[in-house]
């Protein structure tokens, strides 16, 4: 029988009731096609109800994961929900378990629907109706292998096509899922692709406790240097908002130090204004940003446009700070560029440099947000900005603090970027290795331990 009739078959009873969709793909010949309800056992989750809810492990039976507990691939339970009045037989009958799946099964977004995390050792947890927990019950599938299979990209959307129910809930049924056929190798091939799936998983992690760790000291680093300086101060004093300053710093109002400008927005109906050559850049742009200077925009105005509205073009080297909705984002801008009218940006004077003015802005961010005002969203005007206190040490010692801290800043980038590398070797490597596209067949891998441990003997 060949791989395709095979398949075919396999997949009939599904195909019967979703004429066109193929739950699986065309794998290598050797490769199984397994019956997900005779491999695996699928199990709903525990409901309660509102007043079983506490706020401290104390007064609860036992912690629950929770929909929200389930984030991309993985689970996090740093802060659970706790139950009170749970009996024994429903903490063991909905216990987390090493080595299950924890899937969701309903929700208001169509994209977290069939979202996996693994359960890596014995917890005192429960899991929640809307979950589901899966465990592989033969030797032949393991379940680290199961888990990355179910993540990726393709059956991820395969599993989101079968969801049903209301436009405000998402639901995978169960019995869509025990009619589900996967593809797999032979156990000694599942366990070295996904050995080389959780090594990747493992130097992702380890990037991303760097980088946590990084910014820890960064945040250190900031409130050391905007307090007690650069050198060694001997002398501070208390001024204006500032607790603690180096008694040699002078405090200045920002519009001393710089000129602030307020930018606009031409009108969209008037195709002159826009696809000319000048960057114009709104806030949304900065939560995307991996860098703190700026020099392309999603849209370009023209002379015209810049001269309608009350947009200006700052020249280069200017703060580009937000003021409204989101405020205190900032970034210095590499080239002449205009803003809408979120941005009260700061055009410095000689006496002041440019990435002490930056950190310096980042680190008075709750300030900022603190004193805007407005009902329908929260906003520092022009007037506000201007009265706003500084501290300005000599323009030598704002360039050591500046460059410290961006020197620390462009490690955190670095870091970002193999991030964001890793991310994505794993997003081919799981198209590669999960549909056999290369094989791990012959190849000397080492499986690892936690991978081993993730079978029935």
């Amino acid at each position: 029988m060949n791989k395709q009739k095979k398949l075919h078959e396999a997949t009939n009873d599904l195909e019967k009731e979703y004429k066109g969709i193929q739950i699986v793909e065309i794998t290598p010949n050797d490769w199984d096609i397994l019956k997900f309800n005779e491999t695996c056992h699928i199990q709903s989750g525990l409901s309660w109800s509102k007043d079983q809810e506490v706020e401290s492990p104390e007064e609860g039976d036992i912690a629950v994961i929770k929909i929200n507990n389930v984030l991309d691939g993985k689970l996090d339970l740093k802060n659970p929900l706790h139950l009170k009045d749970v009996t024994d037989e429903q903490i063991e009958k909905n216990k987390a378990r090493k080595n299950w799946l924890i899937m969701i099964g309903s929700n208001g977004s169509q994209e977290r629907i069939a979202k996996c995390g693994l359960i890596k050792e014995d917890m005192d947890f429960v899991f929640a109706s809307f979950l589901y927990g899966i465990k592989s019950k033969v030797s032949n599938l393991n379940s680290y292998f199961l888990y990355y299979l179910l993540n990726s990209d393709k059956v991820q959307k395969r599993l989101q096509s079968f969801t049903s129910g209301s436009t405000s809930l998402n639901n995978l049924n169960k019995s869509i899922l025990e009619k589900l056929v996967i593809p797999a190798p032979k156990i000694s091939e599942q366990r070295k692709i996904a050995s080389v799936l959780y090594n990747v998983d493992q130097a992702i992690q380890k990037t991303d406790e760097i980088i946590e760790q990084t910014q820890k000291v960064k945040k250190g680093l900031m409130q050391d240097l905007f307090t007690e300086g650069y050198y060694n101060h001997e002398e501070f004093k208390e001024a204006s908002r500032f607790s603690k300053i180096p008694i040699k710093w002078e405090v200045e109002k920002i519009n001393q130090i710089s000129d602030v400008i307020g930018g606009g927005t031409p009108s969209t109906k008037n195709e002159d204004f826009w696809g000319g050559e000048i960057p114009w850049i709104t806030p949304s742009e900065l939560t995307e940003l991996d860098s703190n200077i700026v020099s392309k925009t999603e849209r370009y105005i023209t002379e015209k446009g810049l001269d309608s509205c009350s947009a200006k073009l700052l020249p280069k080297k200017s703060l580009l700070l937000t003021s409204r909705a989101s405020i205190g984002m900032c970034v210095i801008n590499d080239v002449p560029m205009a803003t809408n009218q979120g941005f009260q940006s700061l055009v410095p004077n000689e006496d002041i440099d440019i990435w002490y003015l930056l950190y310096r802005m980042r680190f008075d961010s709750p300030y900022l947000n603190s004193i805007g005002t407005g009902s329908t969203y929260s906003e520092v005007s022009n007037t506000m900005m201007k009265k706003i206190d500084i501290p300005i040490p000599k323009k030598e010692e704002q360039k050591k603090i500046g460059r410290t801290i961006k020197s620390t800043d462009e490690q955190i980038f670095s870091l970002k970027k193999e991030k964001d590398r890793l991310h994505c070797l794993k997003k081919g490597l799981l198209q590669d290795l999960l549909t056999g596209k290369v094989r791990t067949k012959g190849k000397d891998i080492k499986v690892s331990n936690e991978v081993l441990e993730a079978e029935n003997a």
